[in-house]
């Protein structure tokens, strides 16, 4: 964990418009959060995206 909180400083501001993109995802089916039941926090986020080999 240590590691990183180096390398992202404040995880609830990952970059500025990050909810606004990943909120569209989730709303898309696109991507899932997992939330912690008791204080709301985000656990983790799982994005998909589709890929096409023709």
């Amino acid at each position: 964990m240590a590691k990183f909180k180096k390398l992202v400083p404040n995880i609830d501001i990952f970059y500025e418009g990050f909810d606004i993109y990943m909120n569209a995802k989730i709303k898309q089916n696109e991507a899932f959060r997992a939330v912690n039941g008791d204080s709301k926090q985000c656990m983790g986020i799982a994005a998909f995206q589709e890929l096409i080999i023709e």
